[in-house]
């Protein structure tokens, strides 16, 4: 469990600061709270983000889930519901979360759909569910089962379900789009800009699926569903204001999010010098790319949704201490209200995941027997303990271990740095230009 360091942040000038990530505190030699000292609010740097940092104190609780001390378990009545309608996908992308468990996934059937719908009110109450995630794969794959549950879903959940799908786009139809509209989905349409080479063949290159991608961005902009563009950052796509440009040149108002930076789900990518094995010099080199997206020239990376969003709740922290025992992984599924399932009823660590031994967790029939023992929460990671941007980071990937885990986490800790040196020079004006103290990094390899 956490020792609570404090963290001395030098700055270009020698001034130091004093962070503490566990109880949220940043202060200067004379002990003063430098949020209180230099209030602001992030809408004031971004007029497309308006919302004033939130107090995540209040009402929340943290179970540090741990494969053996502490296996996570699940409730039948779930406020996220993701529901994993198979790994099948029409594209390879060079960091794909889930390749290395497409062979253990289930491979389901209309007959399978028609009984998780069936048995759907004898196994979860979901009065309280206000989302609803369908994953592929590619989930435009299994366009008809999505036709049969989303009714169902919605009479079960209420008008208000949120309804999210990441999908590449190639599958894309004018009955589709129309039918997300109707349902008002949340679509996040997976593209890296210049950096799609990584993926596949751009659906942005076919004047029909561009039309159709367009129509979306107008029924956003007319609130009748939700949709953006949602950004990997890998080595080969490291410009920041090359890549927000290629969108703005094309989408002049589209919203552009980002899931983050690649993590190294298998070895495969913890290798791939293209996409996630960052070596100890591009480490600092990124980092400073993105302290530069967030301060330097146009600010690209304050057109990004994600970026925006991880600066204000940093601020939120500071504004609201709030306190890493309340902290939950950055998937939100140690949460035993997040549950993941497939649609024969088998409970999985997340979406991303077949039913490998570690992962498999139970069912649905039994749901008070389920157990993730697949992952454990940052809190129980020595690395996470001793990291001053674990409130930025929160740990990342929880069932992650060995080299995939040590890799991912120099590519977050890379990636965090750069947001949390960033977000001090917004607030302070300062650059930050070294962190001492009791850093406890993985051994990188």
């Amino acid at each position: 469990m956490a020792d609570n360091p404090t963290f001395t942040l030098v700055c270009e000038d020698g001034e130091e600061f004093f962070y503490n990530p566990y109880e949220s505190t940043l202060e200067n030699k004379d002990g003063q709270n430098l949020y209180e000292k230099n209030p602001i609010g992030i809408e004031k740097i971004n007029d497309m983000y308006v919302y004033s940092p939130k107090d995540y104190n209040h009402g929340y609780k943290v179970n540090p889930i741990h494969p053996l001390f502490n296996p996570g378990k699940k409730v039948k009545n779930p406020g996220r519901l993701k529901i994993q309608l198979g790994l099948k996908c029409n594209y390879k992308c060079e960091y794909c979360s889930q390749a290395s468990f497409v062979p253990a996934a289930s491979v389901t059937d209309q007959e399978d759909v028609d009984e998780f719908i069936e048995k759907l009110d004898s196994r979860l109450d979901l009065s309280s569910c206000s989302t609803v995630e369908l994953w592929g794969g590619e989930p435009l794959l299994y366009w008809k089962k999505i036709k049969k549950l989303v009714p169902v879903l919605k009479e079960k959940c209420g008008e208000d379900l949120e309804i999210v799908m990441v999908t590449n786009g190639s599958l894309l139809t004018q009955e589709k789009v129309d039918y997300f509209k109707e349902h008002k989905f949340h679509i996040a349409m997976s593209h890296d800009g210049p950096g799609y080479h990584l993926r596949g063949p751009d659906p942005l290159d076919n004047p029909k699926k561009l039309a159709l991608v367009n129509q979306l961005i107008s029924a956003d902009k007319n609130q009748e569903l939700g949709f953006a563009f949602s950004i990997v950052w890998t080595k080969e796509n490291d410009n920041f204001n090359q890549t927000v440009k290629w969108f703005r040149d094309r989408f002049p108002d589209v919203n552009i999010n980002c899931e983050g930076v690649v993590e190294a789900y298998d070895l495969k990518t913890a290798l791939n010098e293209k996409t996630g094995k960052f070596n100890e010099d591009y480490i600092n080199e990124f980092r400073e790319k993105v302290y530069n997206g967030i301060v330097e020239d146009t600010q690209p990376l304050l057109q990004v949704v994600g970026i925006v969003e991880k600066i204000n709740e940093w601020f939120g922290t500071l504004l609201y201490k709030k306190n890493g025992s309340i902290l939950p992984q950055k998937c939100g599924m140690d949460q035993d209200d997040d549950i993941a399932v497939d649609l024969k009823g088998n409970v999985m660590t997340c979406q991303n995941v077949g039913l490998e031994n570690k992962h498999h967790a139970g069912h649905l029939d039994a749901i008070e027997d389920v157990r993730i023992k697949s992952s454990r929460h940052w809190s129980w990671r020595n690395e996470c303990t001793h990291c001053p941007v674990v409130q930025l980071c929160k740990g990342s990937c929880m069932f992650l271990t060995g080299k995939e885990f040590a890799q991912t986490c120099w590519n977050e800790y890379a990636y965090n740095t750069g947001i949390l040196f960033g977000a001090i020079k917004l607030l302070t004006g300062k650059k930050v230009v070294k962190i001492a103290g009791d850093i406890r990094r993985p051994a990188y390899e």
